[in-house]
């Protein structure tokens, strides 16, 4: 996958859970998380002489869990009417 398709991808779920962030659908402290991860995954990508402490991926990775598992539940509450 080129470059450039992949930065249109991370923009457009930036740009989804920003919306939804906004709309209230999840609650600021996931937006926090959302955004460290990102800062974190362009700082390492990005920049010379940067890694990522096992400490911090230990706590995303959890974070990320509970991410998925908020926008499962949120799909799930809000589909099951369809």
């Amino acid at each position: 996958m080129s470059l450039t398709r992949r930065r249109s991808i991370a923009a457009f779920w930036a740009i989804s859970i920003a919306v939804s962030l906004r709309l209230g659908v999840f609650d600021r402290e996931m937006g926090r998380w959302v955004n460290k991860a990102f800062e974190l995954r362009q700082r390492g990508d990005y920049r010379e002489y940067f890694e990522v402490t096992r400490e911090q991926a230990a706590e995303l990775m959890a974070k990320a869990g509970q991410f998925v598992s908020n926008v499962r539940s949120h799909l799930d509450v809000n589909s099951s009417g369809r």
